[in-house]
């Protein structure tokens, strides 16, 4: 049984239920596009999140791009994500290298530099892996070529005699069985010797009058080289005397700093060893100033450098340096205790005007682009003074545009003197 309203049936009545025709099985039914579900505000909210986040916070931003709730297509996504990096990395270089004198921010740039060096580090370090076993495999193959070129000529006609060989013997084999003529073993040719062509000159051997009228030539007598004097030993940085109380939590350059009694006096690597802390305010070196590799000197109050702290001719309290500071920043070597053994020499070597520039004196920041003329330039304040030596050539500083500071002059070029013409003989 069926129910028709306007001769189209809707409801069919089956033995046990009824039941209704599907709507696309209907006469007439038109397809219905699929709707698109309406962004709410919650995923307005996440796509500015994720976008904002990429910008400032990258990696955090890459873990909300790339998580499912984010209904993009992975194409748009990994094009996001690469254009986000390069903005992010592009700020955080331009942030690294603004002058600042806040303290935290010098840190954070510090931080920042240092990291770009691990990664830089670690590049230098994947590419040098890489390269040295994309040589190894090179060099072997190379080395089977040679072994191919060299030893295949030789190894192929071995082969050839081997196999030559081996028929004869499966031939006379086979002519013994059927009671043939056998082949007799080839004969080696003997070697043709080549008649030897005389000397186009005979060599003339001298006789004995000749020989017994040379008379031999005295050898002169070598001058006696004076031995150089050896070069005084530098006094290791872990053995210089610091300063410290009995319980004590800083060690110090003097004894009388920050009024301080009964300073009992110790080496340097003892009281890191304890734990002591370096005071801020004496100026003596940290911890860290154990591990450098360079050779150091130490530099008193007349900037002059010294191989130890005990030198007669010290002045002042003593500072550590490199022997290479100490180069491009124009001190001079104390003669009384054999500091002038130790002087740095540049992989380069110095025109007059680099020589010059090492007693010019400039002013920037550690993490400044540019040398100044002086230290209160624009907005910059407290810059240390350096050498326009150490500043070009040591930091690869630039010349600030403002100030105008001094720059190495550029030596002329020196052009040959045109040689005298020949006089004409007559």
């Amino acid at each position: 049984m069926q129910i028709t309203i306007q001769d189209k049936a809707i409801l069919f009545r089956g033995r046990k239920h009824d039941y209704m025709i599907r709507s696309e099985m209907r006469p007439g039914y038109r397809v219905q596009p699929p709707r698109k579900p309406k962004k709410s505000g919650k995923d307005r909210a996440y796509i500015a999140a994720t976008i904002v986040l990429l910008l400032l916070v990258y990696p955090i931003g890459l873990v909300l791009l790339w998580l499912r709730r984010l209904k993009w297509h992975m194409l748009v996504k990994l094009l996001v994500s690469v254009a986000a990096g390069a903005v992010f990395f592009l700020w955080l270089s331009m942030a690294a290298t603004v002058e600042t004198e806040n303290p935290a921010l010098v840190s954070v740039q510090e931080g920042i530099r240092t990291g770009y060096e691990a990664v830089g580090n670690a590049a230098d370090a994947v590419g040098g892996w890489f390269a040295s076993g994309w040589n190894a495999t090179v060099a072997e193959a190379n080395r089977n070529l040679t072994i191919v070129r060299t030893e295949g000529p030789g190894a192929l006609e071995n082969a050839l005699h081997a196999v030559g060989d081996a028929a004869w013997s499966a031939y006379n084999w086979a002519a013994d069985l059927l009671h043939a003529p056998a082949l007799d073993v080839p004969a080696t040719p003997e070697p043709i010797e080549e008649p030897t062509a005389p000397p186009l000159f005979a060599t003339a051997t001298p006789g004995p009058s000749l020989a017994a009228s040379a008379s031999p030539t005295p050898s002169p007598t070598p001058a006696p080289t004076p031995s150089p004097t050896p070069a005084p030993t530098l006094q290791p940085v872990g053995r210089v005397t610091v300063y410290s109380t009995e319980n004590g939590t800083y060690y110090h350059m003097n004894n009388t700093c920050r009024n301080m009694e009964g300073g009992i006096p110790g080496t340097l690597e003892d009281a890191i060893a304890a734990g002591l802390q370096p005071c801020s305010r004496c100026g003596v070196p940290r911890a860290s100033i154990l591990n450098e590799e360079e050779p150091l000197v130490y530099l008193d109050e007349e900037m002059i450098y010294h191989t130890s702290v005990n030198c007669a001719n010290f002045t002042g309290a003593w500072t550590p340096q490199t022997l290479m500071l100490t180069f491009y920043r124009g001190y001079a070597a104390c003669p009384v205790c054999g500091a002038d053994h130790y002087v740095y020499e540049p992989e380069e070597p110095f025109t007059p005007a680099m020589d010059a520039a090492r007693n010019i004196t400039v002013y920037y920041h550690d993490n400044s682009t540019y040398y100044h003329a002086e230290s209160s330039c624009g907005s910059m304040t407290g810059a240390d003074p350096h050498s326009l030596a150490e500043a070009v050539l040591l930091d690869e500083k630039e010349r600030c545009p403002s100030c105008r500071p001094p720059q190495i002059a550029e030596e002329a070029p020196q052009t040959a003197s045109p040689e005298p013409a020949a006089e004409s003989e007559p």
